[in-house]
């Protein structure tokens, strides 16, 4: 069981890059299932204990596109490269201090040997340093909880192969000799695909 609190993206879905971040902190920082939570899911907050709330700032901002026929199978690649900026907020309720005593452990989290190789599987680039870890308990009203922010920058590699027939529906005419003249040949050639 993924300890990322309630999972509602299909399993055939490709992972997509806030999960990514989110199973990589869980991991480096041994969280029991339901610690780490994605802002836009339902969840509940512990009463006790540290958790972990990863989100989006905004929308991803496309960088690069390009589509491409791979000979080898005669399918058209689509690629898409995005640009994600991630904030992760690493909280306790006061008095437990588990938020401040353990916010190291998220950017050493994203640069582990599991981290690089987690993220590589699912075309997620992680960057070799993060922003800093700040403390943005006195955004809390009430002074309830230990809370440290920490915004990063991601990229994800979205792919798709697609069946493609570019040329095998197509035919054209070739007509040689002069128009009109009695050697004038015209014959339908149907192309083929590469």
């Amino acid at each position: 069981m993924s300890p990322i609190a309630r999972q509602s993206t299909p399993p055939t879905a490709p992972v997509e890059a806030a999960k990514v971040v989110a199973q990589c902190i869980a991991q480096g920082m041994n969280l029991p299932a339901g610690r780490v939570m994605l802002d836009y899911e339902r969840w509940q907050v512990p009463k006790d204990g540290l958790f972990v709330v990863v989100s989006y700032l905004g929308p991803a901002e496309q960088v690069a596109a390009r589509s491409y026929l791979d000979p080898a199978t005669n399918s058209e690649v689509q690629e898409l490269l995005n640009h994600h900026e991630i904030q992760v907020d690493l909280m306790s309720i006061i008095p437990d201090n588990s938020a401040r005593l353990r916010r190291w452990e998220v950017p050493m989290s994203l640069q582990s040997f599991y981290a690089r190789n987690y993220s590589a599987r699912y075309g997620v680039g992680l960057p070799p340093l993060q922003g800093p870890m700040t403390d943005t308990s006195k955004l809390e009203p009430g002074g309830m909880l230990n809370r440290y922010t920490l915004r990063t920058a991601v990229f994800s590699l979205e792919k798709r192969t697609l069946p493609t027939s570019l040329f095998d529906s197509f035919t054209t005419t070739l007509t040689t000799g002069q128009k009109g003249s009695s050697k004038t040949r015209t014959r339908n050639i149907p192309l083929e695909a590469p």
